[in-house]
């Protein structure tokens, strides 16, 4: 889980480990098949709500990954129009934004950063 790649996320290894993560599910945010997609939803969900409940923890995650993993949601919703509404990806697909978006609303960036949201 991320949780435990994410105890310090400054250590290198780590951080390629996290990267790789977040490719992964890019992939699965991007795949034709429905069932994969909605898999990659709800891992989106469960980072979403590890990285809120530990924010301060992980602000250099959030800084690096957040607006990217927002804009596959996106691009993977536009895929959602073709699937079964009763599949549910379309709704798995919006709670995760929303999820997003709260920890966009929530988030500092860090005093490095010279990006804002």
């Amino acid at each position: 889980t991320l949780k435990g790649i994410t105890k310090d996320p400054q250590q290198m290894e780590e951080a390629k480990t996290v990267k790789k993560l977040f490719y992964r599910i890019y992939g699965l945010l991007s795949h034709p098949s429905a069932p994969k997609r909605l898999g990659a939803y709800l891992a989106v969900k469960q980072i979403a709500a590890t990285l809120k409940q530990n924010s301060s923890n992980h602000s250099r995650i959030i800084d690096q990954f957040l607006l990217e993993l927002v804009h596959n949601c996106i691009m993977s919703l536009r895929l959602c129009q073709h699937d079964q509404q009763s599949m549910g990806t379309a709704k798995a697909a919006t709670d995760a934004l929303k999820k997003l978006d709260a920890i966009m609303r929530q988030h500092k960036p860090s005093k490095d950063d010279a990006r804002t949201f």
